[in-house]
């Protein structure tokens, strides 16, 4: 992702002035940044239950085995 960014942030400065389409390439890009943003937590999130849910069912495993 942070190639992305710096290649867009790279083609900003070869834009013009009156290029009347930049903008809307740039709300794009944004929209498009904070839509990969969004999924890459919704997997850290993801990734965090299931680490959570693991302890958990290894904790209750524990609990219950007899000591040797």
């Amino acid at each position: 992702m942070q190639l992305e960014i710096n290649a867009f942030v790279s083609s900003l400065g070869g834009e013009s002035d009156q290029d009347p389409t930049a903008l809307e390439r740039v709300r794009d890009t944004l929209r498009s940044l904070a839509e990969d943003l969004a999924a890459l937590n919704f997997g850290i999130v993801l990734e965090v239950r299931d680490v959570q849910r693991l302890q958990t069912v290894a904790r209750i495993i524990h609990a219950d085995s007899p000591d040797r």
